[in-house]
């Protein structure tokens, strides 16, 4: 098939998945569709569409977070079910390494005006499309803080993921960034007092997940939030960390640890075999009602 014809095939299966109530075959038009649009977006330019959860957003076709958008109208889609079932109107969401601001903007559309979205994103590239999301929906409750998450204020180096997936930016040296970057960090528990209180906390910051949880002792302690935390040990043994490090630190102060993913919530016991490599946990005191169907037992 040429070119020509895949960027057609793309452009209406993105509206079928995108906007179709029906399941049936989704993955696997996904499947297909999504390796013709990693080769071809960088030559399709920029869209603005209508996610799956009815806020707007502006993908970016040569990026690799604004691809997988455009085609399926979301992100991550298990755990953007799970920010569904837990953000409720008038909460308070902390979305530590925003991105672009796909969960940022899921739970702005969550909270609705009465509530209050925080998105730390360091990165000024990938700053601007946060503020264009932010600007495209009204989100007037949404405050962007330009500044990295650590378990101190500090002057850090970071180093920018390279063109087209600039959302694995890190703290950690990249064999292929495309800058380095002198940036300001904070420790959640310096300015949590600005804060009502927190709701759920979203931490994705490739490797730096426990920096940024030793900077909120304080927070955890007051108000005992849901989390939403990326998982990858071999990110965090950059910074001398570990997933059962930062496992035992959440178990510590009362939290369940529940593996999010297709099937549902998995209990995360790290001692079993054929753990992924990446993951995303829900971190709860107990577990949401709305939740409690999902939990899948193995």
């Amino acid at each position: 098939m040429s070119d020509f014809l895949k960027r057609q095939a793309i452009s209406v299966g993105a509206l079928y998945l995108r906007y179709s109530p029906w399941l049936r075959g989704r993955y696997r038009i996904s499947a297909i569709l999504l390796p013709w649009l990693r080769r071809l977006g960088p030559s399709m330019g920029k869209r603005m569409i209508r996610t799956r959860y009815r806020f707007r957003f502006h993908a970016d076709l040569a990026d690799w977070l604004g691809q997988y958008v455009y085609l399926n109208g979301v992100y991550e889609p298990p755990t953007a079910a799970v920010f569904a079932a837990l953000i409720k109107p008038g909460d308070c969401v902390l979305d530590v390494g925003a991105n672009v601001g796909f969960f940022s903007l899921l739970c702005a559309r969550l909270t609705g005006s009465d509530g209050r979205v925080i998105a730390f994103e360091p990165i000024p590239s990938v700053r601007a499309n946060l503020m264009t999301n932010i600007a495209l929906n009204d989100f007037r409750h949404v405050w962007v803080i330009p500044k990295a998450v650590s378990d101190r204020a500090a002057t850090l180096t970071i180093y920018e993921g390279p063109d087209g997936h600039k959302g694995i930016s890190s703290l950690r040296p990249l064999e292929s960034s495309s800058n380095k970057l002198t940036i300001e960090a904070i420790a959640l528990d310096d300015i949590a007092a600005d804060f009502s209180k927190v709701a759920c906390i979203k931490i994705d910051v490739e490797g730096a997940e426990m920096l940024a949880l030793l900077g909120m002792e304080k927070l955890v302690a007051r108000d005992r939030p849901y989390f939403i935390i990326e998982f990858t040990d071999a990110y965090l043994k950059s910074f001398g960390h570990t997933v059962s490090q930062m496992a035992e630190w959440l178990q510590a102060r009362g939290y369940q640890l529940y593996r999010i993913e297709e099937e549902g919530l998995l209990p995360l016991i790290l001692t079993v075999s054929g753990l992924p490599d990446q993951y995303n946990v829900l971190a709860c005191q107990s577990v949401p009602e709305a939740l409690t169907a999902r939990i899948v037992q193995k």
